[in-house]
């Protein structure tokens, strides 16, 4: 539908007159011709925002407003192709000259004829007439821009609804002033109907009705008011409400009307249930457990209750508690949480989604919810609530503390936001020991589950037990991952598994809930639960109301599904297709507020659904399965679509459940608007799998232009190269890359070989791949001659960074310079930052390491000016590098302590922790380095992810080897091999396992680990060249420890000539004379000094040599591998062979 802007007299006439309706669907008008569709996912958002505010906006702030989390130069070249498909859109109707543009500035032309109907809406709204407010809600008649489903239209269709229910609020008090009662009743209750939560609306509608003698219906309004704040606040109306209320039932109010009783009790219950809600405890929970006693799990609850016990005295962790469906899981919980309750300490409970692309963390948000419901905010010193705000909307509601920005590193913001949730944990349980339900995990998403592991060893530390259910059978292997990581950190309290239960237990489990029953009857429903108390108990309530027990729950349930009226079933039904627990605010907006506490009573009733503290669940997830397999095809889609109309009107939008309900209904087009802002929410939290499979999602529905589906094709390929995923990548790029090439989009599709090469410069580390990827942008680019200065400053930028990284260096350094004259570059400091860094990484490979340094510093603070602090550190971890190529360790631990103290709680902090037990472990301090390691390894483990945590133990490993840990360092070197996916050399990982073994008295555990060498890759950033010798030293020491000398001596001069060879002409004995660096590695395995190297080798040898009776040649290793030592500060061998040195002869 289409409303016809009220401003005819402007002229119907005139030319050159654009019209914009962004109230429904998106549509642009020119002289009556309608614009196409804009090509792209960004620009039609992009021209509804400029026509949602008016006026010139400069291109930097707009640019990052739609692109937030990329370099700005970057960002601005999105923009630019973005209003280039914007132009070429309007020029097709002849507007082009609509948008206005300039270098600097962009915005919808201010001097040329135009009509908006949202900005029609706000004149019409100020004159405040009843003529034109009237006009004014006849042009809202649909949801503002409903086709699209970015945060900021989200914001603004929710503003549009607030301003829409003033404006009828206004148009009531007009007509009561006009002496229209009924007409205002009337508007009052449509003000109602965009606004239902405003208690002042319905306080004005009893007013109203009052005046009408219609006390009946004004009571009827408080009621519905009454319903409205239970169900969605669980509070009271406020006094001035009540007041009004009484004055009513006792007829001091204006009007003579029939008076209307009500119970005395009805504000105390109320009250009852919001004390209830506000201390999160569910209290239905409590009389359920009355009604069903646990039976036969005494055992468990002594176990569960051991667990708690330890929490409440500091001592928290992660109970599992696992069995199949119906055996009583949440039963055995429901035992605990009763118990808590009744000590007073607090309690939260989260349930995973019984429904396919929920969003991630959803059972986490849930949670918390209730925690920051429940608790004081925290000072305002703490940084941590901003970050929980991202995760947490009621951060923000509740303790007015907004999200914090988003910076361009998603992996970055999972780290801040686990980070934030174990603060959150660790403050919420300051005051009272804290117990955390999470129910079904084997549901959850990957980042749920990662979420747990990563609060292991943070639990162990504080006054939290979090208890998590699970179906053994359909446990997913991410779950299995996380929890050998949770039993490994010994964060693992106690896995409790239930089994069936026996005959006499089934027997008293009927008895309980159907004592009335014959014993046949009763014998029969013990017979058909087949051990599962889940299912005696419907067997016996299917008995006890004359049905035939059977082994199908299917025919159990319909029985008390066709008992239920009208809003009853429509409750049951929305509740199994929500995958969730219901809150009660969504199911008065499904049912109404009046009829919600009827059809609850009669759901609960039939013992399908239960209630705890203000929210609604099944008795069992089972009973959801079998009650939503009765709902007929058409009804479900009805139903779907329902649902999702009522969460588009909720605070919080959770736009991954809209767009899943959507879908369901039917309508894809607004389901992918939705999939997209869902899967991009998903990607800046750090939730890889999901933003790929909603990216995924989006991608294969047959809706939007080419264009848009080459743009979903290109977000997917970004996301799995986040999860290091190259074969998905390449798979999702190829789709990109054949849409561009149809469509003939040569600024898109060299758009696209940029952001192909930076991932696979970055996160997937394929140089020559990435160096093809740049090169194809940058043919595309110059053959046809695009004016895209901004992207191929981009391209040449990391074009540069390849050749320093892998290729040519002189190449490296012109192309860098390439990038440094151009104008669209020069005011981007976050690219001058790369750029400067990347100098520093050429000069590194110059073997100048003291101008690295410089460089490096230099870009660390061009990157601080950028506001880019990432980028800041990792050019400080660089400049650690420089430092350490000329041996200057003590700066090293400078550098490091630099980066800890400005980027804390970060990846960047971690490999602070990393370099500083490089720099230790290298100076000899072996006891300070490995104390850093093991910090390091409990500080990534707080980010749940196998990868960087597999990254950790391999660097503890190296740590630990160099300071004489050999089994420990066999240990975790094992540790991290087990993660296939881990970002290290797995070839050197091997030799140095095999090294450690064989210094803890294993060769032969050691000579089968170098076996497993040639069949791990091995790529030019492994540096292969030094893979060799440090193989043929542990090829020597193992042949030594087997006694076989000759065949050692041998290993250990080829490996001694390697060294000597890659030295060159360059002195061994000077700090940083020959230094090979694996720039996509932090330095504690990422350098490698040849000189170190050497007097390694001439260590062994020499005791070798003196071994084997060659005291000579023994004492001439020995005495250059102590002036080695000595030069270049390094002690590892030292005492090993002092004492094989030729004696100092003296004469007098």
């Amino acid at each position: 539908m289409k409303v016809v802007l009220p401003n005819v007299t402007i002229a119907m006439t005139m030319r050159n007159m654009l019209r914009a309706y962004l109230f429904g669907s998106l549509t642009i008008e020119v002289d009556g011709r309608t614009m196409p569709e804009i090509a792209g996912l960004r620009p039609r958002s992009v021209l509804a925002w400029l026509l949602w505010n008016p006026g010139m906006h400069a291109r930097a702030h707009v640019a990052s407003l739609f692109w937030p989390d990329v370099l700005d130069i970057s960002a601005r070249a999105s923009l630019r192709n973005a209003l280039w498909g914007i132009r070429r859109a309007l020029d097709s109707v002849g507007g082009a000259a609509y948008l206005e543009s300039d270098r600097d500035s962009v915005g919808i032309a201010d001097g040329l004829a135009r009509e908006v109907d949202t900005e029609e809406f706000v004149r019409l709204a100020e004159r405040d007439d009843t003529a034109s407010l009237r006009e004014a809600l006849m042009l809202a008649h649909a949801p503002l821009l409903a086709d699209l489903a970015d945060d900021w239209v989200l914001d603004a269709r929710e503003e549009f609804r607030e301003r829409a229910g003033a404006v009828a609020g206004r148009l009531a008090e007009l007509c009561e002033q006009d002496g229209d009662l009924r007409g205002a009743v009337a508007w009052t209750r449509r003000a109602i109907a965009h606004v239902p939560v405003r208690e002042s609306a319905y306080r004005a509608l009893m007013q109203r009705l009052a005046k009408l003698d219609e006390r009946g219906e004004a009571m009827a309004a408080f009621e519905r008011c009454h319903a409205m704040l239970d169900a969605e606040f669980g509070t009271v109306p406020s006094e001035s409400t009540r007041v009004l209320a009484d004055r009513l039932r006792t007829g001091q109010e204006a009007g003579e009307g029939r008076r209307v009783a009500a119970s005395p009790a009805q504000h105390g219950q109320a009250a009852q249930r919001g004390q209830a809600a506000q201390h999160g405890q569910p209290a239905s929970r409590a009389h359920r457990s009355r009604q069903r006693p646990l039976v036969g799990r005494d055992g468990e609850l002594t176990s569960l209750s051991d667990a708690w016990a330890g929490a409440c005295h500091g001592h928290g962790g992660v109970v599992l508690v696992s069995g199949a469906a119906g055996l009583g899981k949440s039963r055995l919980v429901t035992e605990l949480i009763n118990t808590v309750s009744g000590q007073g300490s607090r309690c939260a409970v989260g349930t995973a989604f019984e429904l396919d692309g929920a969003p991630p963390y959803a059972p986490w948000g849930d949670l918390l919810h209730q925690l920051v419901t429940d608790v004081p905010a925290p000072s305002l010193d703490a940084s941590w609530p901003s970050d929980l705000a991202r995760l947490c909307r009621s951060v923000e509601w509740r303790w007015g503390r907004p999200a914090a920005r988003s910076s361009a590193d998603p992996e970055q913001e999972r780290r801040l936001l686990f980070a934030s949730v174990a603060e959150a944990l660790a403050w919420c349980s300051g005051d009272r020991p804290l117990l955390l339900v999470l129910e079904d995990i084997h549901l959850a998403d990957t980042a749920s589950i990662a979420l747990i592991a990563s609060l292991g060893h943070r639990l162990t530390e504080l006054p939290v037990l979090l208890v998590a259910t699970r179906r053994l059978a359909s446990a997913p292997a991410k779950l299995v991952i996380a929890i050998d990581a949770l039993r490994r950190k010994d964060a693992l309290v106690t896995d409790i598994h239930l089994g069936r239960l026996s005959t006499t237990e089934l027997d008293t489990v009927v008895r309980s809930c159907a004592p009335e029953l014959a014993d046949d009857a009763r014998e029969r429903a013990v017979e058909v639960a087949e051990g599962n108390p889940l299912f005696a108990r419907r067997a016996a309530l299917a008995a006890s109301g004359g049905a035939e027990p059977s082994h199908e729950l299917r025919d159990w349930i319909r029985a008390p599904l066709a008992r239920l009226d009208g809003p009853a079933r429509l409750l049951v039904d929305a509740a199994a297709l929500l995958g969730r627990p219901m809150d009660t605010g969504e199911a008065a907006a499904l049912v109404g507020s009046q009829q919600l506490a009827g059809a609850l009573e009669r759901a609960c009733h039939e013992e399908l659904l239960d209630t705890e503290a203000r929210r609604i669940r099944f008795a069992h997830a089972l009973v959801r399965q079998a009650c939503g397999a009765e709902i007929e095809p058409s009804r479900r889609a009805w139903l779907h679509g329902r649902i999702a109309e009522m969460l588009e009107e909720r605070p919080g939008r959770p736009v991954a459940e809209i767009a899943r309900h959507l879908l369901n209904a039917g309508d894809w087009e607004r389901a992918q608007a939705y999939l997209i802002t869902a899967a991009e929410k998903a990607r800046s939290l750090g939730a890889f799998d999901e933003a790929a499979g909603l990216f995924a999602e989006a991608a294969s529905l047959e809706t939007g232009t080419l264009a848009q589906r080459a743009e979903l094709w290109l977000a997917l390929a970004d996301v799995h190269a986040w999860r290091g995923h190259k074969d998905e990548h390449d798979s999702a790029f190829e789709h990109a890359r054949t849409v561009l090439e149809q469509v003939d989009d040569s600024v898109s599709l060299a758009g696209a070989y940029a952001l192909r090469g930076r991932c696979l410069r970055t996160t997937l580390c394929h140089p020559v791949e990435a160096l093809r990827a740049y090169e194809r942008a940058l043919h595309i680019i110059d053959t046809e001659h695009l004016d895209a200065p901004e992207l191929r400053a981009i391209v040449v930028a990391g074009f540069g960074w390849v050749e320093v990284a892998s290729g040519d260096v002189e190449r490296a350094e012109a192309l860098l310079a390439e990038v440094e004259i151009v104008s669209e570059a020069v005011t981007d400091l976050g690219l001058a930052a790369e750029v400067c860094l990347a100098r520093a990484a050429a000069l590194l490979r110059r073997g100048r390491p003291r101008d690295s340094e410089r460089a490096s510093e230099d870009a660390a603070g061009l990157a601080r000016r950028a506001g880019r602090q990432d980028l800041a550190c990792s050019a400080l971890v660089h400049a650690a590098a420089a430092s350490a190529a000329q041996g200057e360790f003590g700066h090293v631990l400078e550098l490091a302590d630099r980066m800890r103290r400005s980027r804390p709680a970060s990846a960047l902090a971690d490999e602070a922790l990393a370099v500083r037990a490089y720099a230790l472990a290298r100076t000899g301090r072996c006891a300070e380095a490995w104390d850093a390691a093991l910090a390091y390894v409990r500080s990534v483990a707080s980010t749940g992810d196998p990868t960087q945590e597999a990254s950790a133990e391999f660097d503890a490993a190296s740590v630990a080897l160099e300071s004489g840990r050999y089994g420990e360092a066999a240990s975790r070197f094992e540790v991290a091999l087990a993660e296939p996916s881990g970002p290290f050399s797995r070839a050197l990982a091997r030799v140095r396992r095999a090294e450690a073994l064989v210094r803890d008295g294993l060769p032969d555990a050691a000579h089968r680990e170098l076996e497993h060498v040639p069949f791990e890759p091995a790529g030019q950033t492994d540096l292969p060249e030094t893979l060799v010798p440090k193989l043929e030293l542990v090829e020597g020491l193992i042949a030594a420890a087997r006694g076989a000398r000759d065949r050692a001596v041998h290993c250990l001069a080829s490996a001694e000539a390697a060294w000597r060879r890659m030295l060159g002409g360059s002195s061994a004995y000077e700090p940083g004379a020959v230094t090979f660096v694996d720039l996509a590695r932090p330095p504690v395995g990422g350098q490698v000094e040849p000189g170190v190297e050497l007097g390694r080798v001439l260590a062994e040898r020499a005791v070798l040599l003196s071994d084997v009776g060659r005291a000579e040649d023994a004492s001439a290793a020995a005495e250059e591998a102590i002036l080695l030592a000595d030069r270049l500060g390094f002690d590892g061998y030292r005492q090993r062979v002092n004492g094989l040195c030729s004696p100092v002869v003296t004469t007098e």
